[in-house]
């Protein structure tokens, strides 16, 4: 833990370090294979503080397939994380409002019960920050799906889900309400165009494809956690946005393509708002 908070810190002493930032709402889906740096980016979220607001509760679901000693393992290092953020002059974060819980139905009770105590009188609702760390697996639950849904909305949430499988039962309509993507090296690239190009145009996904390629299989140069970098694909949180960003890692400034929906005519046109800080794609 010592050598990546002194890698944060050494991120967030710099003075242009102003890249990406998640608002709530916002569902997320992380997909990578097994060991590939999904929970790692989580926590570097939370150690780099990218949300506005911060969550005031974070909520913990972690998958049990590795058994109870993998959980506790992934409980220590997100509490260590936001351990940090307090110390760093952050939110202070302890057993009352970082909550580890067992099912979906749980979470939600908990995000519904801690809006109504806390919610101010002009209704806004606190941020909340629920991670689903190797939930999805293999399937994602009719009651994962509503939270994806309907929740984030309703509870005003930060929620991040981490997959190995691009391709999973029931997973399109999760993807589909989520805005952003956050997609690891490791995949074949035929399985990735043919994932990617439900999601967005042909220029965007060319785009993508680059990133991943140029990131390297093997190549270890993730700053703070030292693992490959993804790439971060952002809609409109409204889902309606005729563009999508395209981040190739947590410290490079967006590519903006121009979205066209399927259906409608591709446009090659796209618009670059701000340089690649690293010479471009």
């Amino acid at each position: 833990m010592d050598s990546d908070v002194s890698d944060v810190e050494s991120v967030m002493s710099d003075e242009n370090n102003d890249f990406i930032v998640f608002t709530p709402p916002n569902a997320t889906i992380i997909y990578g294979r097994p060991n590939s740096g999904k929970s790692c980016f989580i926590k570097d979220l939370i150690l780099l503080q990218r949300f506005n607001p911060m969550p005031s509760l974070v909520i913990l679901n972690i998958g049990g397939e590795a058994g109870a000693q993998n959980i506790d393992k992934k409980m220590e290092e997100y509490l260590e994380a936001l351990k940090y953020v307090t110390m760093d002059g952050g939110p202070e974060y302890n057993g009352e409002n970082v909550i580890l819980v067992g099912s979906i139905p749980e979470g939600r009770e908990i995000c519904s019960k801690f809006q109504n105590e806390h919610g101010g009188e002009s209704n806004e609702k606190p941020a909340i920050l629920w991670v689903c760390d190797d939930m999805t697996s293999t399937t994602i639950s009719t009651s994962l799906t509503e939270l994806i849904n309907t929740g984030v909305h309703h509870l005003n949430l930060y929620l991040f889900l981490t997959s190995q499988g691009l391709f999973t039962r029931n997973s399109r309509i999760a993807r589909d309400s989520c805005n952003t993507l956050v997609i690891f090296p490791g995949y074949p690239e035929s399985t990735l165009s043919q994932f990617l190009r439900n999601q967005i145009n042909d220029l965007a996904c060319e785009i993508v494809l680059s990133c991943l390629n140029k990131t390297g299989q093997n190549e270890l140069d993730y700053n703070s956690c030292n693992t490959r970098n993804p790439v971060i694909i952002m809609k409109d949180p409204q889902l309606s946005s005729t563009e999508v960003y395209i981040y190739r890692s947590l410290f490079d400034e967006p590519r903006v393509i121009e979205q066209i929906r399927r259906g409608a005519q591709q446009s090659k046109h796209f618009v670059d708002t701000f340089m690649n800080r690293n010479g471009g794609i």
